[in-house]
């Protein structure tokens, strides 16, 4: 385990063999209102392929069901595979299937955004109408964020592929080297693109993409 300038990492030594595999997956996951789109837009703008995804958070439409069970979660990411050798796809409720994941694809890489809690809890709040800036919902919204970062934390030792844990925060305080670091974990952007994708990232409120982006 090593600490870098955007959070931790887990097992980076075996990215050689996760770069060198044809078929790749780039498993996105963290809190609900965590951080995860700005990672999963990030991929996007950099052509890795998602799929058919809702455009208001580049998530798998048929993933975002509440019965969501392993078998249609595997049957989604194969769907994937079959149109791509190099695929992504995000989901904060991967947070309570991970060894499930890593053990059907050993070839992928967990990319986790944690971010502040209270900010978190802010940001449920702030969307939802029915919320208001009160102490039950403070809290509930703390616990939220708790409940997907425990749930991490404690399969973390059963996960052999590279993991990396980034700070929401510091990836938009530090854009332009996160722009950079993807190339690390196989994302290779042009200087014009990374230089956008900065930019992108350090700015405030949500970024979407047109299904059509997607190949």
């Amino acid at each position: 385990m090593k600490l870098f300038d955007l959070g931790v990492s887990i097992n980076d030594e075996k990215m050689k063999k996760f770069s060198s595999g044809k078929k790749k997956v780039y498993l996105i996951s963290g809190a609900s209102r965590g951080g995860t789109s700005a990672l999963a837009y990030a991929l996007r703008r950099a052509n890795i392929y998602f799929g058919d995804v809702d455009v208001n958070n580049h998530e798998l439409p048929n993933l975002m069901i509440p019965d969501l069970t392993e078998d249609k979660i595997k049957a989604a990411i194969d769907g994937l595979l079959v149109e791509e050798d190099v695929v992504g796809v995000k989901l904060p409720n991967f947070s309570f299937h991970l060894t499930y994941l890593t053990s059907q694809y050993p070839n992928s890489i967990l990319l986790y955004v944690i971010r502040n809690p209270l900010d978190v809890a802010s940001t449920i709040m702030s969307r939802s109408p029915v919320h208001g800036l009160n102490k039950s919902d403070l809290q509930m919204g703390i616990q939220h964020a708790f409940h997907f970062y425990f749930a991490m934390a404690k399969v973390l030792d059963q996960i052999e592929q590279p993991v990396y844990l980034l700070s929401f925060e510091r990836m938009k305080a530090q854009s332009e080297r996160f722009a950079t670091w993807l190339e690390e974990i196989g994302i290779n952007l042009s200087d014009e693109h990374r230089s956008e994708l900065a930019k992108e990232i350090a700015a405030p409120g949500y970024k979407s993409i047109a299904k059509e982006i997607s190949k």
